[in-house]
C-alpha cells in the first residue's frame, strides 16, 4: 500500500481517503484514522492493524478481529456502527461510523451530569449484555460525549461473547485497564456481565472525583475494596453512595444482578445531597457510635473525660500488681532499678526471691510476665 505525501496511508483503492490520524496504539500495532468515504462523502473511522511495527503481534490482530465480529452483531444508536473491513496489504482494517465527540477523560463534569452519564451507560450495557457481549474495558477513555451530551461506547477490542449463564471462562492472559478491571478479571478468573458493572461504577467514581483513571489504582486496598463513602460522603446522597458501593463490590456476588436492575435502582434515587440528608446522616453516625460503645464507658467518658479513665485504669493495674506479686517483690524491683543492676543479675535475684518465698505457680507466672519486663523497660 502506498503512503500519501502527508504520511497517511492510501486507502483510495478501497474507497476511502484519510483526513487525519486520531490515535496510535504502539503496543498493539493499531492505528486509528479519520477518513471520508469517497462515494458518498460520509465521515468514517478506520482502525488498522499492522504487523510490520515494533511490539505488534497476534494479540493486537486478534483484538481488531474480535472488535469486527462484535460490532457486526451490535445495532445500537449509542455504539458506532460497523461498515466494512478489508485487508490493505500491510494490515487488517476496520471501517466504522464516525462520531463527533470527546472522551469523558478529556474534561470534568458536574454531579448531575455524571448522574445522567451513568444512566446512559447502563442503558447501553443492558443492551450489549442482552446480546451476550461483555465489554471488559469500560473506562472514561472508551466513552465519548458529543455536543448534545449524548453518550457513546467505543473500543470493543477486548469484548467477549458469553454463554447463556452470562459468564466467560478465564483467558490465557490478563487484558484490561489496571484500576478499572474488577478483581476477577485482574486475577484472570471467570468474568461475567457483573464485571462490566464494576468498571462502570469505577468510571462514575472517577468522574465524580474529577480524577484520571490511573488514580484509582492508588486507593484500592489489598482486598480490592474502594472506599467510596470516605471520598464522597459530603458530595452525594446516602442512597447514591449505597448504589455505587454495590456496583464496585470486590465480590461479584454482592453486585447488582444485572445492568437493568442497576439502572432501575439508580432512576429511583437522587444523586445530590441536601441539608436534611446531612443531618440525617450525622444522626445515624452518632447513633451507630453510641450503640457500639458499652454504656458504662460512655457514662464514665462523659462524666470524667479521658484523663479520669486513664487514672482509673492505671490505679486498677497497680492494685492488681500488688495483689498478685506482693509488696516485697515490688520493693525488690525498685531496689534493682535504683542500683542499676544488670539484667542478668536482676533476673537471678528475682529467681532467688521466688525460691525463698512460698509463691504459688499462678503468681510465679504473673511475676515473670509483668515484673521482669517492667524492670527492663524502667532500666532502659
Amino acid at each position: 500500500m502506498q503512503q500519501l505525501k502527508d504520511n497517511h496511508p492510501n486507502f483510495r483503492d478501497f474507497g476511502y481517503q484519510v483526513i487525519e490520524q486520531l490515535g496510535i496504539n504502539y503496543t498493539g500495532g493499531r492505528f486509528t484514522y479519520k477518513a471520508i468515504e469517497l462515494e458518498n462523502k460520509q465521515l468514517v473511522v478506520i482502525k488498522q492493524f499492522r504487523f510490520a511495527t515494533p511490539n505488534s503481534g497476534w494479540d493486537g490482530y486478534k483484538a481488531l478481529e474480535r472488535e469486527i465480529k462484535t460490532l457486526q452483531k451490535i445495532n445500537h444508536p449509542q455504539i458506532p456502527k460497523y461498515i466494512t473491513s478489508f485487508d490493505s496489504g500491510d494490515g487488517l482494517c476496520l471501517v466504522m461510523e464516525y462520531v463527533e465527540g470527546q472522551p469523558l477523560s478529556s474534561r470534568t463534569f458536574e454531579i448531575e451530569e455524571v448522574y445522567n452519564i451513568a444512566q446512559s451507560l447502563l442503558g447501553i450495557l443492558t443492551y450489549i449484555h442482552s446480546v451476550n457481549i461483555i465489554h471488559r474495558d469500560l473506562k472514561p477513555e472508551n466513552i465519548l460525549i458529543d455536543k448534545d451530551k449524548k453518550i457513546y461506547l467505543i473500543d470493543f477490542g477486548l469484548a467477549s461473547f458469553t454463554a447463556n449463564n452470562q459468564s466467560m471462562a478465564a483467558s490465557s492472559m490478563v487484558a484490561g485497564t489496571i484500576g478499572l478491571m474488577p478483581p476477577e478479571q485482574l486475577l484472570n478468573r471467570r468474568v461475567t456481565t457483573k464485571s462490566d458493572i464494576y468498571s462502570l461504577g469505577v468510571t462514575v467514581f472517577c468522574l465524580l472525583m474529577k480524577q484520571k483513571t490511573n488514580w484509582i489504582s492508588s486507593i484500592v486496598d489489598s482486598s480490592f475494596r474502594i472506599r467510596v463513602r470516605e471520598y464522597l460522603a459530603e458530595q452525594v446522597s446516602e442512597e447514591f453512595i449505597g448504589w455505587l458501593e454495590k456496583c464496585v463490590k470486590s465480590n461479584l456476588e454482592y453486585r447488582f444482578k444485572d445492568a437493568k436492575i442497576a439502572l432501575t435502582t439508580l432512576k429511583q434515587i437522587q444523586i445530590e445531597r441536601d441539608n436534611s440528608q446531612i443531618k440525617l446522616s450525622s444522626t445515624r453516625e452518632e447513633n451507630s457510635r453510641l450503640t457500639q460503645e458499652p454504656s458504662f464507658w460512655s457514662d464514665v467518658g462523659g462524666s470524667f473525660g479521658l484523663l479520669s479513665m486513664l487514672v482509673i485504669s492505671f490505679g486498677g493495674f497497680l492494685l492488681f500488681f500488688f495483689w498478685t506479686l506482693g509488696y516485697g517483690f515490688f520493693m525488690l524491683m525498685a531496689e534493682l532499678y535504683v542500683n542499676s543492676v544488670p539484667n542478668e543479675l536482676a533476673i537471678e535475684q528475682l529467681s532467688n526471691y521466688l525460691s525463698s518465698n512460698s509463691i504459688d505457680i499462678v503468681n510465679r507466672i504473673a511475676i515473670f510476665m509483668l515484673g521482669i519486663p517492667l524492670v527492663t523497660i524502667l532500666k532502659d
